[in-house]
């Protein structure tokens, strides 16, 4: 059996308790003669956060004040368990609850949770408590696809102990301890232990390898190693709150592994167009310079041909061909330095010219960067 080992502040409070008792000559009550009695305590601190679970990595479900009394249930790895504060509103799912008459209702699954509703947002995944079927329920109101219930005597939530401190009564400054209906007791305090999972110290361990890895760039992670530990606390888990925590980083590690393939994926694609277009570029260069290396009886019909004439007004053009009967213009010409030093011996001359030749929508005319230009009487 396991020994539950009260904090100091308990052990206070017992040791007040036993003095007073021998004072007075007054016999210690047995334990079933005794009323259960509770332990309150104070918030310690300016603001602080009451989480889901016994660790800084569970969800927040609301914020205690300075001097703020709350009900101690029990403590765990430096975290007490405390009863929910008024503000957290309890929530379950409808289809885990059957209605009954009034605002009466049953659990109707197998292990229903119980969350707690953030007030600050719509967020309701905070796990709070677990209710087993066919256990009864108050249901206050429905809210969407959940149902708001009142607050089971199950539920718990945790606060850092270091946070929390006894509380004083007024005229003497010794500590007390309270019923739940709020007057002193001099029974003897007992705290409900929490059932901790055996594996909680392998699974922080192993949140840890997963959190390292998550720091670091996608394409860098290696999953592995925390893979592997998060697997051997699932085999070895004895809890259900523990067992989920663990599926929900392993579902976290499936997901970045499909969103890293896809990337990979999408990454090997654009590699191998790109090569696709590059062996384009490369054909149709190797086939422009073979037939530009052509003799001239050989080459296929040109670009274009016509009169070469310098252009008259000032633009970004210093040539065109003009058609010989008509004299409308052909195409404007443009090219680099030494072929634009070649075309000015070729003025007013009938010519054929070869290039990369487009339409510009703007000038509503034909214009040919020439790569090679030819005297037409040359046949």
């Amino acid at each position: 059996m396991m020994r539950l080992k009260l904090p100091a502040w308990a052990m206070a409070v017992l040791a007040v308790w036993c003095c007073g008792a021998a004072a007075f000559g007054q016999e210690t009550p047995a334990p079933s003669d005794a009323a259960p009695a509770v332990i309150e305590m104070q918030v310690a601190g300016d603001v602080v956060q009451v989480r889901a679970g016994p660790g800084a990595y569970y969800y927040p479900v609301a914020k205690l004040t300075e001097a703020t009394r709350v009900q101690v249930l029990g403590t765990v790895s430096g975290w007490t368990a405390i009863k929910p504060p008024e503000s957290v509103v309890a929530m379950m799912k409808a289809s885990d609850v059957t209605r009954g008459e009034g605002t009466g209702g049953l659990v109707d699954a197998t292990l229903a949770r119980v969350y707690a509703k953030d007030p600050a947002s719509d967020r309701t995944w905070a796990v709070i408590a677990q209710l087993a079927k066919d256990e009864a329920v108050t249901i206050l109101r429905d809210e969407g696809d959940h149902v708001v219930v009142a607050m089971p005597e199950a539920a718990r939530v945790y606060v850092s102990s270091t946070l929390l401190k006894p509380v004083e009564a007024p005229s003497t400054g010794t500590t007390t301890s309270t019923t739940g209906t709020g007057t002193a007791t001099g029974g003897p305090v007992t705290i409900t232990p929490l059932e901790i999972d055996p594996q909680t110290a392998a699974y922080e361990k192993a949140a840890e390898l997963l959190k390292a890895e998550c720091a670091k760039p996608l394409m860098e992670r290696d999953y592995n190693e925390a893979e592997a530990a998060l697997k051997a606390v699932l085999e070895n888990a004895t809890t259900a709150y523990l067992k989920a925590d663990v599926e929900g980083d392993l579902a976290t590690i499936a997901f970045h592994r499909q969103l890293r393939k896809g990337l990979e994926d999408m990454a090997a694609d654009k590699q191998a167009i790109d090569t696709q277009l590059a062996a384009v570029r490369k054909k149709e260069e190797d086939r422009l310079s073979d037939e530009m290396a052509l003799p001239t009886d050989t080459m296929k019909t040109p670009d274009f041909e016509g009169v070469l004439r310098p252009m008259k007004a000032r633009m970004a053009y210093s040539y065109r061909l003009e058609d010989p009967t008509t004299g409308r213009f052909v195409c404007l010409l443009d090219a680099d330095q030494a072929m634009m030093e070649a075309l000015a011996g070729y003025a007013g001359k009938t010519v054929r010219v070869w290039g990369d030749k487009e339409y510009r929508v703007e000038l509503k005319m034909n214009v040919c960067r020439v790569k090679r230009v030819e005297e037409a009487s040359q046949q």
